[in-house]
């Protein structure tokens, strides 16, 4: 296959890449111990935020959509620059044609390597987090699971619309490495804003699983003032030095109060924002073909 020949060093460096870091990633999941005396809950931020687990897992998850991002700005992109799609388009009997076939093509690889570094890191994540129910916990959230198919083909899909757009590949890419890093970065917040937060106290361990939203003082009303509002309407005490009163004061009118986004609602916000880049997938694909059936040569 033609496609192949083009792109097997590429695809093959990649999945290289990704099986090698897979394998250091479950080896050191599998083997990482707490000392002797450490808490529960100082353990559990060891094992998870150690600069291994979180360098481990951050690169399968970023691997096939930084992939995305290339194939797609070359897919047209590389054509046009090298004087290329005329022939290859005329190969192919119809633009459509073409299109069509290249992009099922590298859309399934992609999908491919992106459910392989899903589930070894579905893996890595549940071994870091023992347990704990990883698919009811916003610990490495978006890291792993079918989330990094939808993130890697929202990334083909924009190199491949901005690709078919500026004609050529290099500036293409860095334009959409740009435009998808601010996108996946807004995405899980905007899908996390349609859930309810919840009040929670600090000291229950259902928060280590959970995502802090806000906090502040909340008023008898429901609202949530800061500290500094309140503390505006703390009386005056001249005659103490020490500060007692004051802190006594603070203490029962302005205790702080932290609302949470818990882990059972995870599921929730990863279906809503794989749903949403899903959606701009769809747009960016239409816009690419769009594109290509109007390109002059």
């Amino acid at each position: 296959m033609l496609w192949w020949r083009e792109n097997r060093r590429l695809v093959a460096l990649f999945a290289a890449a990704a099986a090698a870091t897979a394998v250091v990633g479950l080896a050191y999941a599998a083997t990482l111990s707490c000392a002797t005396g450490l808490g529960a809950r100082a353990c559990e931020l060891y094992r998870t935020a150690s600069p291994l687990s979180v360098g481990v897992t951050a690169a399968l998850a970023v691997m096939t959509t930084v992939l995305g991002l290339l194939l797609g700005a070359g897919t047209v992109g590389g054509e046009v620059e090298g004087g290329t799609a005329a022939f290859a388009w005329s190969v192919a009997g119809s633009r459509d044609r073409w299109f069509r076939d290249r992009v099922l093509v590298e859309a399934g690889v992609l999908a491919a390597l992106a459910l392989a570094c899903g589930a070894a890191n579905a893996v890595i994540v549940a071994q870091l987090n023992s347990g704990h129910d990883i698919s009811a916990s916003f610990v490495f959230y978006g890291v792993w699971g079918p989330i990094l198919i939808a993130r890697s083909l929202f990334g083909y899909a924009v190199g491949l619309a901005i690709g078919a757009w500026m004609g050529r590949a290099v500036p293409a890419f860095a334009a959409a490495l740009a435009l998808a890093t601010i996108v996946l970065v807004a995405a899980p917040l905007v899908s996390r804003a349609f859930e309810p937060a919840h009040f929670v106290p600090v000291e229950d361990l259902s928060t280590t699983q959970a995502i802090g939203v806000a906090s502040g003082v909340l008023m008898p009303d429901g609202q949530l003032i800061s500290f500094d509002e309140c503390k505006a309407a703390e009386p005056k005490f001249p005659s103490d030095p020490e500060g007692s009163a004051q802190n006594a004061w603070e203490a029962q009118h302005c205790p702080m109060s932290f609302s949470f986004v818990t882990g059972s609602q995870m599921p929730a916000v990863e279906v809503r924002e794989a749903a949403m880049e899903a959606a701009l997938t769809l747009l960016a694909g239409a816009f690419a073909l769009a594109l290509v059936r109007r390109r002059r040569l």
